[in-house]
C-alpha cells in the first residue's frame, strides 16, 4: 500500500497583459531591456512559489506578427490583447507552473498569433492547454503533482467573432460543449488522471452574477466528471459554490476568480482570489 501523499495546487484568474501594463513594464525595465513585468508579482510570489503547482489563465497573445496592445488598444471594437513574449519571464518569476490558454482573445493576433504564443509558452517551459498547433494533440494535459495525476482542461465559449482566422484548422481552438467535455474527461481518466480540473472562459463581463447559461454549463461539467471548475472572463469576482454532480460527488465551482493582474479601471476588476487545493 503506497504511503499517503500531500500535494498543494493554487489557481488564479486572468493574467492580462494590457496596454497600461505594457507602458509600466517599459519604465520598470533595466538598461538594455524593453520590458520588465516582474514587479507586478512581487507580493504574491511567496504564495505561488510555495505551492507544488500554480496555474493561471494566460489571457493575451504573445506574438510579433501583430501590434502589441500598447500600439493598438482596439480591434473590431473589442480590446486587442497581444504583448511581448518576455511577459512569460514574469510568470516564471512569480512561480507559475502551468497555463491554460483558451479565452475570447485567442484569435486577436490571428492564426500566426496562436502559433507564436504556443511557441513562446513552450520556450519558457510551461505545460499548457486550451489552444493547439496540431489536430493530433491531446485536449488536456496531465500534471504529476508529487505522484498525483491531475488533468487540466481549458475551454472558451466565444472568440469575439474572430474564430474565422482558423477556418480549416478549427482544432486549434478548444470550444466548450457538453459532448466535448465528456469526451475529454473520459480520455483523461483513461490516461490515468486521478483528479480533473477544468477552466471555462464564459459568461458576461463586469458582473458579480453568473448567467443562467454559465450555471447550466457548470452543472454539465460536474456531471461529466470534472472535480474542480474554475471560471473566467467576467473580470470580476463571482460566487464560489459546491455543486452536486449526478453521481453524488461534491464539485467545487468558482464561477469567476476575476483578474489576477491587469490595468483595467473598473472597480469590479480590482478584486481577486487565489484558490488553494
Amino acid at each position: 500500500t503506497p504511503s499517503p501523499v500531500s500535494a498543494t495546487m493554487v489557481f488564479v484568474g486572468d493574467l492580462m497583459c494590457l496596454a497600461g501594463q505594457q507602458y509600466v513594464a517599459t519604465k520598470q525595465a533595466s538598461e538594455g531591456a524593453k520590458y520588465d513585468f516582474r514587479p507586478s508579482f512581487e507580493y504574491v510570489k511567496p504564495i505561488l512559489a510555495g505551492a507544488d503547482c500554480a496555474v493561471g489563465n494566460l489571457e493575451t497573445m504573445l506574438s510579433k506578427s501583430s501590434p502589441y496592445s500598447a500600439q493598438q488598444k482596439k480591434s473590431g471594437g473589442m480590446p486587442h490583447c497581444n504583448g511581448p513574449a518576455i511577459y512569460l519571464q514574469a510568470l516564471k518569476y512569480a512561480g507559475f507552473d502551468a497555463l491554460v490558454m483558451a479565452n475570447n482573445h485567442c484569435c486577436d493576433a490571428g492564426k500566426q498569433g496562436i502559433i507564436d504564443t504556443i511557441d513562446a509558452v513552450e520556450s519558457y517551459g510551461f505545460p499548457h492547454t486550451g489552444v493547439f498547433k496540431s489536430a493530433d494533440e491531446k485536449r488536456y494535459i496531465i500534471l504529476d503533482i508529487k505522484g498525483v495525476k491531475v488533468a487540466l482542461l481549458s475551454y472558451a465559449e466565444f472568440y469575439n467573432g474572430k474564430q474565422g482566422c482558423v477556418s480549416g484548422s478549427e482544432y486549434m481552438l478548444n470550444t466548450y460543449s457538453e459532448e466535448v467535455c465528456r469526451r475529454d474527461v473520459a480520455a483523461a481518466k483513461a490516461d490515468g488522471a486521478e483528479f480533473i480540473v477544468a477552466y471555462n472562459h464564459w459568461g458576461a463581463e463586469h458582473t458579480h452574477k453568473p448567467t443562467d447559461k454559465v450555471r447550466r454549463h457548470a452543472q454539465e461539467m460536474a456531471d461529466a466528471g470534472v472535480d474542480l471548475i474554475i471560471g473566467s472572463h467576467s473580470h470580476s469576482m463571482q460566487p464560489i459554490v459546491w455543486l452536486t454532480a449526478s453521481d453524488g460527488r461534491k464539485v467545487y465551482c468558482c464561477y469567476s476568480l476575476g483578474n489576477f493582474v491587469s490595468s483595467m479601471s473598473p472597480d469590479t476588476a480590482k478584486d481577486t482570489v487565489i484558490v488553494e487545493l
